[in-house]
């Protein structure tokens, strides 16, 4: 049973996105980290399967509006937008935007950790947001909220030069020169369940040299990233 004050809380969120909840309990439910659902011993109530369905729901909105809005891009084309648009880092600088970490719960190791500030618990709580509404209210309910938040990204209006796919840009590099595509390797994960973290090791192989280069963060795809970055920093591409 949710708290008034809590209520009021999501009310104003909701105000925020545009959105109007008919059960708030879902919103909240979307805003409820695996860390807070552990330390109180509840079951189901935290937001990792809303994320998984939310991402599908994401992908979907975003690859129906690419395919209509560009008819003019190959496939190719169409999948780097893609990746883009629904990248972590994209997600968590919308989710800061709407100031999601103040909205969410969280155990007390996860807050004391900063856990309201970390890119993929907020990216997480957003992706969560899109399936919860979508089970409140329907697809179309969910795609107009996608398209309200991404207006400014549709409309060409937003700056995402700092969305560079390092891994991308280092793999065309590569096999542009004719040595194959870079290897990345799972090194170490360590942290509990609900704040892991990852360490990935990056490899190229040229003909006069290996490159290595080894980066962590709390999701392994943004290792990877992180790890990509680092060595095309190293080859100055």
């Amino acid at each position: 049973m949710l708290t008034t004050e809590r209520i009021v809380l999501l009310r104003n969120l909701e105000e925020s996105i545009g959105v109007d909840f008919r059960n708030i309990e879902t919103l909240s439910q979307a805003l409820t980290h695996s860390s807070y659902i552990n330390e109180n011993h509840l079951l189901d109530q935290d937001n990792e399967r809303l994320e998984f369905l939310g991402d599908a729901i994401l992908k979907l909105t975003i690859t129906e509006y690419l395919f209509t809005n560009y008819p003019e891009k190959k496939e190719g084309e169409l999948s780097k937008l893609l990746a883009i648009w629904v990248s972590d880092q994209l997600l968590a600088k919308k989710a800061k935007e709407l100031s999601l970490g103040s909205y969410m719960l969280f155990g007390k190791n996860e807050a004391a950790n900063d856990g309201a500030n970390i890119d993929s618990n907020l990216g997480d709580a957003l992706e969560s947001i899109f399936a919860a509404y979508y089970l409140d209210n329907g697809l179309e309910s969910a795609k107009q909220a996608i398209h309200s938040i991404y207006q400014p990204i549709f409309s060409l209006q937003e700056d995402l030069t700092f969305l560079k796919d390092y891994k991308t840009i280092l793999q065309e590099y590569t096999q542009t020169l004719g040595f194959g595509i870079p290897d990345y390797s799972l090194i170490e994960t360590s942290g509990p369940d609900h704040n892991k973290t990852f360490l990935v090791e990056g490899k190229v192989t040229m003909e006069d040299r290996i490159v290595t280069k080894q980066a962590t963060a709390k999701t392994k795809k943004a290792a990877e990233q992180a790890t990509a970055k680092l060595i095309t920093e190293e080859l100055k591409i």
